[in-house]
């Protein structure tokens, strides 16, 4: 039986039925322990590499469904073997070695992989379209708002006029000490 599987629920020290948050938490901790800066002893840094890598794959929830799959599949192939080798007259049984096939990705993974590519374009045309939604509804208040402006600019000068005039004819009455004539 070829020793290449790697379980990395025995990585994390945790069990197949781990949740999501054992397994972070088992990450966080193991991670502090043995990463490189913190701990010099040899196999050290092994050790926080395969840490890593176990926790890239239980972390992902489908990730962590093909690999359980994978494991499955590898503890089936392992009893068998374990089985045969403890029958009786097993001496004539060649041993075979069995590897994982690597991921087969579907139809579904393919859709998956290209939506996420196209994700971040479909992202920045938005952005613009939004931003020059933006742009434009600021170029419509502000345009709006100049014939307002201009009212307002020229209701202004009126009013500064009369007053003006006003005050220059009290200016006058004070100091001619003629009055308006009514």
């Amino acid at each position: 039986m070829s020793n290449e599987f790697v379980n990395y629920y025995d990585e994390l020290e945790l069990s197949q039925n781990a949740s999501p948050e054992m397994v972070k938490q088992a990450y966080r901790t193991l991670s502090k322990r043995f990463h490189p800066d913190h701990n010099q002893e040899e196999g050290a840094e092994a050790k926080y590499l395969s840490i890593q890598k176990a926790y890239e794959v239980l972390s992902d929830p489908s990730t962590r469904s093909r690999y359980d799959q994978q494991l499955n599949q590898y503890r089936d192939l392992s009893n068998l073997t374990d089985a045969l080798t403890q029958q009786e007259g097993t001496a004539n049984v060649q041993e075979e070695t069995y590897t994982i096939e690597p991921y087969q990705y579907t139809f579904k993974d393919y859709c998956y992989l290209t939506m996420r590519a196209l994700f971040w374009p479909i992202k920045i045309i938005g952005l613009l379209i939004y931003w020059a939604f933006l742009a434009v509804c600021w170029i419509i208040t502000i345009l709006a708002m100049i014939p307002s402006l201009i009212i307002g600019a020229l209701a202004f000068l009126f009013m500064a006029a009369i007053g003006l005039t006003i005050i220059l004819i009290i200016l006058n009455w004070i100091t001619t000490g003629v009055g308006p004539s009514l």
